[in-house]
């Protein structure tokens, strides 16, 4: 049997206090928490996200979201930026537009489009909802040609900075089409501006990127990805692209002439027929005419 010395005992007893107390406070504080979070309307205890990244710089996004009510709402309001101002650490920031489409939901929901943002209205107007509640999203997002100069970028907001609750369990998935330089990958949480990669565990496995967040997500606080690219890794068919715009212009001018064309050959009233009118001359009548 092994024998400690009293030095070693001591330093054993010291450990294993160290130790009970680190996984004491843990859970202390997770209780606080779970017990916090019940003081508000709704929170998230778990949020995965899965992007499938492809090489014209478009998004296939899965997000699967488990809810929790503490009081009777309707739903929830999924809001998807359009219009990103992507900040440097040097301070300086451009606008990046993108569009969405392919959006699917799991259950009823309207969507609502500006330029700006792309609002998600989940719920029935009809139906309350309480306790453990789950939502699947899915949408195709689209940034187009990187405008990128000497190099490609993904940039990401994961989790939005849009919801006002707390959000638990955070993980996520992002598939890359092609390899990269891993050491060219960071992440932040925060509020808007944060930068460095703080309370975040991830993996890279040849083009997967996988991983989660430590810590609870406060309202507002987003989770972004940022991974330096080869110039060209994207491919962006300009051409193409500007094939489709010329249609989105062609099109109605199109429909305008054949519209035209019609109402020429059926739409226009006949021209009438003047008639042959007689009047008897003056200072005589009808009657005195033979």
């Amino acid at each position: 049997m092994l024998r400690l010395n009293f030095d070693e005992k001591i330093k054993y007893i010291i450990s294993l206090i160290i130790i009970l107390n680190i996984c004491f406070l843990q859970g202390f504080s997770a209780f606080a928490q779970d017990d916090d979070l019940q003081n508000e309307p709704y929170y998230f205890k778990a949020y995965d996200v899965n992007i499938i990244v492809n090489e014209d710089n478009s998004f296939d996004v899965t997000e699967n979201i488990n809810a929790y009510f503490n009081e009777s709402r309707h739903g929830i309001y999924r809001t998807i930026p359009l219009e990103n101002q992507v900040k440097r650490a040097d301070g300086s920031s451009h606008t990046v537009k993108a569009k969405i489409k392919n959006i699917k939901v799991s259950e009823e929901a309207e969507t609502d489009k500006t330029s700006s943002y792309c609002t998600i209205k989940i719920g029935n107007a009809d139906t309350y909802i309480e306790g453990e509640h789950s939502y699947k999203i899915s949408y195709t997002y689209i940034l187009g040609e990187d405008t990128n100069v000497g190099f490609d970028e993904l940039y990401y907001n994961i989790i939005g900075n849009s919801w006002d609750t707390y959000i638990q369990n955070v993980t996520f998935k992002i598939t890359m089409p092609k390899a990269f330089d891993k050491s060219k990958l960071g992440f932040s949480t925060g509020e808007y501006g944060t930068a460095g990669t703080y309370d975040i565990n991830y993996n890279v496995n040849e083009n997967v990127i996988t991983g989660n967040v430590t810590k609870t997500l406060e309202p507002n606080e987003a989770l972004t990805v940022r991974l330096e690219l080869d110039e060209g890794y994207f491919y962006f068919n300009k051409a193409l692209y500007n094939f489709k715009l010329s249609l989105l212009l062609i099109i109605p001018i199109i429909v305008l002439i054949t519209v035209f064309i019609l109402w020429l050959k059926y739409g226009k009233d006949e021209k009438a027929v003047e008639t042959v009118e007689f009047y008897p001359p003056d200072n005589m009548n009808s009657a005195e005419l033979i």
